[in-house]
């Protein structure tokens, strides 16, 4: 057989093979008038909003030292400093719950650009205090204050894990966008079907803060002037809203 003949014979196999194909495709049925309709869908939201008695309390306190000297200040400010560690200790606070959270020397001037111009050094040291006993807080600030804080900024009331109370969230926000979807869906004449898709949309957690103690109460070198305490813990908000997707049987 020669080369001429055999070249032929590939064209026409080829050919047929490609025709077979072509009508393939043309005879099938994924044509724009067979092509699947879209499912039909409403779109809903859900929100809920869960409170839960908190476990622990975070508070924020300060020791503020001020002298004629940045050495001098700063002696007094770790002297004070330690005390009212030892004082959170004695009161049952881990030592890994008692966090620095700033420690600086700031000058102060008094009468500045007069004769009578005074330069004076404050030593701060800022401390995260965290108790799970909120039984005890208000003790717990008290003796801080008698040991040397003179600078205590309120307690965040708040959870140790939030998996609980967002679980239960989320369960109340998907019951009632389920609720609401039925309630439309019976309205425009159809029956609810499945879930499509859920997308949580918001997540947010409100911690319960005492402001009873403010910066202000707490008037440099005078301690004594800070009430017994009593804190109340409040409740804690975790709220969720979640975006649900549901099939519509028009019917």
């Amino acid at each position: 057989m020669n080369g001429k003949l055999v070249a032929t014979m590939l064209v026409v196999v080829l050919a047929a093979a490609c025709g077979l194909v072509i009508g393939v495709v043309a005879s099938g049925d994924g044509g724009p008038e067979n092509a699947p309709k879209p499912a039909s869908i409403i779109t809903v939201t859900g929100g809920a909003t869960v409170k839960t008695e908190p476990d622990q309390a975070t508070v924020r306190m300060g020791v503020n030292t001020e002298a004629d000297t940045a050495e001098a200040a700063l002696q007094e400010n770790a002297s004070k400093s330690d005390a009212v560690v030892k004082s959170l200790k004695d009161n049952g606070v881990a030592e890994e719950d008692i966090q620095t959270t700033d420690v600086r020397l700031d000058k102060r001037y008094r009468d500045r650009g007069t004769a009578k111009e005074k330069v004076t050094f404050v030593a701060v040291s800022e401390l995260t205090v965290l108790t799970h006993d909120l039984q005890e807080v208000g003790t717990i600030i008290d003796d801080a204050v008698s040991a040397g804080v003179n600078d205590v900024q309120g307690v965040e009331f708040g959870l140790s894990s939030q998996a609980e109370a967002k679980n239960r969230a989320l369960t109340e926000a998907i019951k009632g966008a389920r609720g609401k979807a039925e309630t439309m869906a019976a309205a425009a004449g159809a029956e609810l079907g499945g879930v499509v898709r859920i997308d949580e949309s918001a997540y947010d957690v409100q911690p319960y803060y005492d402001q009873a103690l403010r910066q202000e109460q707490f008037a440099m070198g005078a301690p004594s002037a800070v009430p017994s305490l009593a804190v109340s813990p409040g409740q804690v908000e975790t709220r969720v809203e979640v975006r649900v997707v549901f099939e519509l049987d028009a019917g």
